[in-house]
């Protein structure tokens, strides 16, 4: 590989450091107690998944990474419904999922982005964390994220929601409740999962106390 002058977390890198780096977070070496998916190296790096694939294919020419007969990379994989917390060194962006929705969000006002679309994106982790759910959970049926959202209901009720960065305090059950509850449906909407309006259950986006104000704090 020829040593080209490229970035790596910010600092000078040769193409040799960004391809040390990838199979370390493929075979989850160093510091990462879990192996990468291409797309997540691609996003933690600020790389595109084509490129990414070219490390992986010059990798296995070296012999690092194992190549089928079939043309596909024998990579390690971790259980795709096991929980990893989301922090800042395993973003939420960082699911493929989760990836296709933030772009929704940041370009749905006719190419500009929602306003709360960090909110949504800070709720929508808030709930993943507390719950210990994959954001994949919440593709699967209506009945499956009812569930979820039931038990993020409990949590906030025996005080052990985990909280953000942020650290604010949950002001009450609705205006805790009712953001988290937004994400939500706006993911699975995007999912093509819906709910019908008006319902006065868990998935209620009806604001208790019509008529008044809340400024809805992220927890």
């Amino acid at each position: 590989m020829a040593r080209k002058k490229q970035k790596l977390y910010g600092k000078k890198a040769t193409t040799e450091d960004i391809a040390l780096e990838i199979q370390n977070l493929l075979y989850a070496k160093s510091n990462r107690p879990y192996p990468l998916k291409p797309s997540e190296i691609a996003k933690s790096l600020g790389l595109c998944n084509k490129t990414v694939y070219n490390y992986i294919s010059k990798l296995s020419k070296s012999g690092n990474v194992i190549r089928l007969k079939s043309g596909r990379f024998f990579l390690p994989r971790s259980d795709e419904q096991e929980f990893r917390e989301f922090n800042k060194r395993h973003e939420i962006t960082s699911d493929p999922l989760v990836s296709e929705w933030m772009d929704d969000l940041i370009t749905r006002r006719q190419g500009l982005p929602l306003k709360s679309w960090k909110t949504r994106l800070r709720s929508f982790e808030i709930v993943c964390n507390t719950c210990k759910v994959t954001p994949y959970d919440f593709t699967i049926s209506n009945k499956k994220t009812e569930k979820i959202m039931r038990s993020f209901a409990k949590c906030f009720q025996n005080g052990t929601i985990v909280q953000s960065n942020l650290r604010s305090k949950p002001k009450g059950m609705n205006q805790t409740l009712y953001p988290k509850v937004q994400a939500v449906r706006d993911f699975c909407s995007f999912y093509d999962i819906t709910w019908r309006r008006g319902i006065s259950w868990v998935m209620s986006q009806k604001v208790m106390g019509h008529g008044k104000y809340y400024i809805y704090c992220s927890i």
